[in-house]
């Protein structure tokens, strides 16, 4: 392992480790590094963001007392509620999971729908796991622009990539939520009606 060669720390971030609807072999043995750490949350493959709960895991016990010195310094305790909440979804993790990955299987065909009626203004790499992917708009306008007038008419939020560090013409796509169909529709109607593509 490259990280143990160079005595290094490896943080790996597993908050969309479970959204693996086509049961890929994305199983890691991290732990067996000692400077390993894990992260997760309930935000991303439960679909559960309003639950403030998210957990570290390590065998190196320096490294968790640390963050625990941290955590007690920023805050200290978690809120009683969100604690029990959370502990109810673990408990019933494998049902949640199931639900969540169907429903991002079924919005990944929806998009594609969408993007085979707009592939003059948008492309993807179709997900083989996750929830959140980054597509490609093939107009001059700028993406930031875009999306703001989306906002302003639509009262959609599309996030351009250069929020998150990618520069181009990408946006994120979040395909975890239920009412992805309504959304798109709305996004077809601006596109049918924006006039941004239309050179000066």
């Amino acid at each position: 392992m490259l990280a143990q060669k160079f005595d290094c720390y490896l943080l790996a971030d597993d908050v969309a480790q479970a959204s693996n609807y086509h049961h890929l072999a994305l199983q890691h043995n991290y732990l067996s590094y000692d400077k390993a750490i894990i992260v997760s949350v309930l935000s991303k493959s439960f679909g559960l963001a309003g639950i403030r709960v998210g957990w570290a895991i390590s065998k190196n016990v320096q490294v968790i007392q640390k963050l625990l010195a941290i955590k007690c310094y920023d805050s200290i305790c978690c809120s009683a509620i969100d604690l029990h909440l959370a502990e109810i979804a673990l408990l019933h993790s494998d049902k949640i999971i199931k639900s969540n990955n169907q429903i991002i299987k079924d919005n990944i065909n929806i998009f594609q729908i969408f993007l085979d009626t707009n592939s003059d203004l948008f492309s993807w790499h179709k997900p083989k796991a996750g929830m959140l992917v980054v597509v490609k708009c093939h107009f001059e306008q700028s993406i930031e622009k875009f999306a703001k007038e989306l906002a302003q008419q639509k009262a959609i939020l599309l996030l351009p990539t250069s929020l998150f560090g990618l520069n181009g013409q990408y946006f994120r796509l979040g395909l975890g939520q239920i009412n992805l169909c309504q959304i798109l529709k709305q996004l077809q109607s601006f596109t049918g009606q924006y006039d941004g593509f239309i050179k000066d």
